[in-house]
């Protein structure tokens, strides 16, 4: 006895067509990158559909139509209640960050930030060598850890959330949630940073880098480069527009390997198998070397104005 065919519903092929659409648009420069950002807070929507689909899009034609109204509906009514403030965020709190530099001449941090902006940059006090502010929600407790060790201080920067209270659906956090860390720049630093979704924004001009390890999640990342002393930087990103600022009269040389994003550099920039070399590399005082690992976005390399 023939088995009766169980047909597939239509909604995954819905999805994967309106992402490659989404992808398209922003490869195109028309729509903006941050649009990724608005999609992840709509997650809890596929698993509904994802649910629906099992139950009766995979019925018939018209259940499948159906699935993909139902979704929509729940989509955009999420989004109306998420405007009007009925699914706002709770209430965020405001916690100072200050580190004194002490005895040491070189220090190490590493920063573990989920969801919101994040903004890191150089620091005016000279005792301190980290300063800065962070935006908790209610049942977020800032993890701020700094050790010594011989001339070396270690610092890293993350939260430890027990339970997220007063979330909405789309997690309207996002927009206010805002840490800024601000770096001595006096001493050689080696920086981790680990995002998740948001928009960074590390400006390095006026830090003495050694190495930087950054790995993306899904946003914008803006990165400009040390104005003096060179340093190594390797960037693992995820989905999003992603920025390279070169500050004037550095040199640079950048690798990007992998991933589905088109590389935008100066129209003097040296192009050979994935690399971009500007003109002044070779005799730059200031020398720095770049690893891209690509995800899906774009990668726009840009050359800050001559102060």
């Amino acid at each position: 006895m023939e088995r009766p065919h169980r047909r597939g519903g239509l909604l995954g092929p819905m999805i994967l067509v309106g992402l490659g659409v989404i992808l398209l648009l922003n490869n195109l420069g028309l729509l903006e990158w941050s649009i990724w950002e608005a999609l992840l807070r709509l997650w809890p929507v596929l698993i509904i559909g994802a649910g629906l689909d099992l139950l009766i899009g995979r019925r018939s034609i018209w259940g499948s139509l159906l699935v993909i109204v139902l979704v929509l509906g729940v989509a955009a009514a999420s989004i109306a209640l998420y405007e009007g403030g009925t699914l706002g965020a709770g209430r965020l709190e405001r916690e100072a960050i200050e580190v004194p530099l002490g005895e040491a001449s070189q220090g190490t941090v590493e920063i573990d930030f989920s969801v919101g902006r994040l903004e890191v940059n150089e620091s005016d006090n000279p005792d301190l060598f980290a300063e800065g502010a962070a935006a908790l929600q209610e049942g977020e407790n800032l993890q701020s850890v700094a050790r010594t060790e011989g001339d070396t201080i270690f610092y890293s920067l993350s939260s430890d959330v027990h339970e997220w209270t007063g979330v909405g659906l789309f997690g309207s956090w996002m927009d206010s949630r805002v840490w800024t860390l601000e770096l001595n720049p006096e001493i050689p630093l080696t920086l981790t940073i680990d995002t998740g979704v948001g928009e960074m924004q590390i400006d390095l001009s006026g830090l003495h880098l050694n190495e930087l390890d950054l790995n993306g999640g899904v946003g914008r990342t803006v990165v400009t480069l040390p104005a003096e002393g060179g340093g190594h930087v390797r960037m693992d990103l995820g989905v999003g527009e992603s920025v390279l600022i070169v500050p004037a009269g550095v040199g640079v040389r950048i690798r990007v390997e992998g991933g589905l994003a088109p590389v935008s550099a100066p129209s003097d920039y040296e192009r050979r198998e994935g690399m971009y070399i500007s003109p002044n590399y070779a005799s730059a005082d200031s020398q720095v070397e770049v690893e891209i690992s690509a995800g899906v976005g774009a990668i726009v390399i840009r050359e800050a104005a001559a102060p």
